[in-house]
């Protein structure tokens, strides 16, 4: 079960601001394997995010465990 949202800036809440997204793996297991499937699939996610929702995405790592991704909303 996801955490709730346990804080948002009063900064992004009027204008655009920064937020970081992270995720982890049920259990910290190591679901993620590298490949090229894996990572047309990531993008493909990102890139639809992007074209839904005001966000831009300065920043993505994707690890075995989890992902994490720096972005800015408006």
């Amino acid at each position: 079960m996801p955490q709730t949202l346990r804080y948002i800036p009063p900064s992004t809440v009027s204008a655009c601001g920064m937020v970081e997204v992270s995720c982890r793996t049920l259990q910290a297991r190591f679901l993620l394997k590298p490949s090229r499937r894996l990572r047309e699939i990531f993008f493909g996610v990102l890139a639809r995010a992007q074209k839904l929702y005001p966000v831009r995405i300065h920043a993505v790592v994707c690890l075995s465990t989890h992902y994490l991704c720096r972005a800015a909303h408006k």
